[in-house]
Protein backbone atom coordinates (compact mmCIF):
# COMPACT_ATOMS: atom_id res chain seq x y z
CA UNK A 1 0.00 0.00 0.00
CA UNK A 2 1.44 3.39 -0.91
CA UNK A 3 1.76 5.70 2.08
CA UNK A 4 -1.03 8.33 1.89
CA UNK A 5 1.06 10.67 4.08
CA UNK A 6 2.71 13.37 1.97
CA UNK A 7 5.18 15.29 4.10
CA UNK A 8 5.22 18.16 1.56
CA UNK A 9 1.53 18.82 2.24
CA UNK A 10 2.22 18.88 5.97
CA UNK A 11 4.58 21.86 5.69
CA UNK A 12 3.68 25.44 4.79
CA UNK A 13 6.12 27.55 2.81
CA UNK A 14 6.30 29.95 5.78
CA UNK A 15 7.31 27.19 8.24
CA UNK A 16 10.89 26.97 9.53
CA UNK A 17 13.23 24.22 8.25
CA UNK A 18 12.63 22.28 11.46
CA UNK A 19 9.00 21.79 10.42
CA UNK A 20 10.11 20.24 7.14
CA UNK A 21 12.49 17.91 8.98
CA UNK A 22 9.73 16.94 11.43
CA UNK A 23 7.29 16.23 8.61
CA UNK A 24 9.84 14.10 6.75
CA UNK A 25 10.54 12.15 9.93
CA UNK A 26 6.83 11.27 10.22
CA UNK A 27 6.69 9.42 6.90
CA UNK A 28 7.50 6.00 8.36
CA UNK A 29 5.45 6.53 11.54
CA UNK A 30 2.43 7.65 9.52
CA UNK A 31 2.66 4.49 7.40
CA UNK A 32 2.74 2.35 10.55
CA UNK A 33 -0.27 4.23 11.90
CA UNK A 34 -2.20 3.86 8.62
CA UNK A 35 -1.60 0.11 8.70
CA UNK A 36 -2.64 -0.14 12.36
CA UNK A 37 -5.88 1.76 11.70
CA UNK A 38 -6.76 -0.37 8.69
CA UNK A 39 -6.06 -3.57 10.63
CA UNK A 40 -8.20 -2.45 13.57
CA UNK A 41 -11.06 -1.54 11.23
CA UNK A 42 -10.74 -4.84 9.37
CA UNK A 43 -10.95 -6.81 12.61
CA UNK A 44 -13.86 -4.72 13.93
CA UNK A 45 -15.90 -5.20 10.74
CA UNK A 46 -18.01 -2.13 11.51
CA UNK A 47 -17.77 1.65 11.12
CA UNK A 48 -15.66 3.29 13.80
CA UNK A 49 -14.83 6.80 15.02
CA UNK A 50 -11.28 7.93 15.80
CA UNK A 51 -11.77 7.51 19.54
CA UNK A 52 -12.98 3.94 19.10
CA UNK A 53 -9.99 3.11 16.91
CA UNK A 54 -7.51 4.70 19.33
CA UNK A 55 -9.09 2.75 22.21
CA UNK A 56 -8.30 -0.51 20.41
CA UNK A 57 -4.58 0.20 19.96
CA UNK A 58 -2.06 -0.10 22.78
CA UNK A 59 1.06 1.44 21.28
CA UNK A 60 1.00 3.70 18.26
CA UNK A 61 -2.24 5.63 18.26
CA UNK A 62 -3.98 8.37 20.16
CA UNK A 63 -7.19 10.05 19.05
CA UNK A 64 -5.40 13.06 17.53
CA UNK A 65 -3.10 10.82 15.48
CA UNK A 66 -6.05 8.69 14.35
CA UNK A 67 -7.98 11.80 13.21
CA UNK A 68 -4.99 12.94 11.14
CA UNK A 69 -4.42 9.52 9.61
CA UNK A 70 -8.16 9.00 8.88
CA UNK A 71 -8.15 12.24 6.86
CA UNK A 72 -5.19 10.96 4.83
CA UNK A 73 -6.78 7.53 4.39
CA UNK A 74 -10.03 9.17 3.27
CA UNK A 75 -8.20 11.27 0.65
CA UNK A 76 -6.55 8.05 -0.58
CA UNK A 77 -10.01 6.41 -0.71
CA UNK A 78 -8.91 3.69 1.70
CA UNK A 79 -11.67 4.59 4.19
CA UNK A 80 -15.07 6.22 3.71
CA UNK A 81 -16.73 8.68 6.09
CA UNK A 82 -20.25 7.53 6.98
CA UNK A 83 -23.29 9.48 8.15
CA UNK A 84 -23.11 7.59 11.45
CA UNK A 85 -21.85 9.47 14.49
CA UNK A 86 -20.24 8.43 17.75
CA UNK A 87 -20.49 10.45 20.96
CA UNK A 88 -16.99 10.76 22.38
CA UNK A 89 -16.20 10.71 26.09
CA UNK A 90 -16.03 14.51 25.86
CA UNK A 91 -19.69 14.56 24.79
CA UNK A 92 -18.86 15.72 21.26
CA UNK A 93 -20.00 13.95 18.12
CA UNK A 94 -17.55 12.40 15.68
CA UNK A 95 -18.16 10.75 12.33
CA UNK A 96 -17.54 7.06 11.92
CA UNK A 97 -15.50 5.67 9.04
CA UNK A 98 -15.76 2.35 7.25
CA UNK A 99 -13.66 0.35 4.85
CA UNK A 100 -14.73 0.29 1.20
CA UNK A 101 -16.67 -2.74 0.01
CA UNK A 102 -15.14 -5.09 -2.56
CA UNK A 103 -17.22 -3.39 -5.27
CA UNK A 104 -16.06 0.07 -4.17
CA UNK A 105 -12.43 -1.07 -4.17
CA UNK A 106 -12.81 -2.58 -7.65
CA UNK A 107 -14.32 0.67 -8.93
CA UNK A 108 -11.58 2.73 -7.27
CA UNK A 109 -8.79 0.53 -8.59
CA UNK A 110 -10.30 0.51 -12.07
Amino acid sequence: MPNPFDWQKAVRSTDPDTSEAAAKSMTLAAGVQHTAILMIMTRARRPMAAEQIADRDDDNLNQVAVNRRLSELERAQLVIKTDQKHTNRSGRSAYKYRLPTAAERAQRDG
